[in-house]
């Protein structure tokens, strides 16, 4: 399809985001809807992982796997943070 590393996270990103409004706006089966997201957590996380990894001339950001693995974790840790504070 000719989509860069970023098009294509974007992409199954997009799907998870959709499904989360589905659980929270619709009516449809939740253990579905956590199937079709469990399901687009491993492409995402391989297409963000590439993003973040592969060099410039490929469509990367040309990082080392130890700066790719603190940027996956410093975003993990913001969303977290959001979740646990929409909570309280």
């Amino acid at each position: 399809m000719g989509l860069s590393y970023l098009h294509g996270a974007m992409v199954t990103g997009s799907i998870i985001i959709l499904v989360v409004l589905l659980h929270y706006f619709t009516k449809l089966n939740q253990i579905l809807l956590f199937w079709i997201a469990f399901i687009f957590t491993r492409p995402f996380g391989a297409t963000f992982g590439d993003f973040l990894t592969k060099p410039f001339a490929k469509g990367g950001l040309e990082l080392s796997t130890l700066y790719a693995s603190l940027c996956s974790l410093t975003l993990m840790t913001i969303m977290i943070a959001i979740a646990h504070k929409k909570k309280a």
